[in-house]
């Protein structure tokens, strides 16, 4: 009730996280308009920050995975199970999916552009006895992994970046809005099982 006799039109109601107002409006077959308290609290701590540092963060993230990511794919490529390939890739992939659900597909084209730019860098840069990233030799006695290790990985964490890009973007929703549609959800849910009871009219 609101003040002096006043009937506010805001129902409790009972859903998966407790009670809930749910407008008036649920008894006209209209949505339940729930305030959504949970902005701001449910997202990552990187998600919350101005834009700028937003943006540094990816650029920062983008120069680690490359770095780390060219280190690491050659472990196991000797012995032809490549284990630090599927690693590396896996750390590009985490690293630009982080950065497209931070600030969509502009972030996630810096990420592309700078962390393409370190490691084709180190690769192309590399001295012919100290290569970070081995690529253009053949030899019957070498493993598989060992001649083309290096090419998988130039292309590779281009290619699977560039696939990020083409994915629908309720794949790379981390703020919360899966919360607000369960409350939506038990908020009908607890209507259509009270309705007519104490507390709905």
């Amino acid at each position: 009730m609101g003040r002096r006799g006043v009937r506010s039109p805001w129902r409790p109601v009972p859903s998966v996280y407790g009670h809930v107002l749910v407008h008036a409006s649920v008894h006209t077959g209209g949505m339940p308009d729930i305030p959504d308290t949970s902005v701001g609290r449910d997202r990552p701590w990187s998600q919350t920050l101005a834009a700028p540092i937003r943006y540094l963060i990816t650029i920062l993230s983008a120069v680690a995975v490359g770095f780390i990511g060219t280190f690491a794919h050659r472990m196991g490529a000797s012995s032809n199970m490549p284990y630090g390939l599927i690693l590396a890739l896996a750390i590009v992939t985490m690293s630009a999916w982080c950065a497209r659900s931070r600030d969509g597909v502009v972030a996630l084209s810096i990420h592309l552009i700078v962390s393409s730019l370190v490691v084709w860098g180190m690769a192309l840069t590399g001295s012919e006895s100290g290569a970070t990233t081995p690529v253009g030799f053949t030899g019957s006695d070498l493993p598989y992994f060992s001649q083309h290790v290096g090419y998988m990985w130039l292309f590779g964490m281009v290619i699977v970046q560039v696939a990020l890009v083409m994915v629908p973007r309720r794949f790379f929703n981390a703020s919360g809005r899966m919360r607000r549609r369960s409350v939506r959800s038990g908020a009908r849910l607890g209507f259509r099982r009270g309705r007519g009871g104490e507390g709905y009219r």
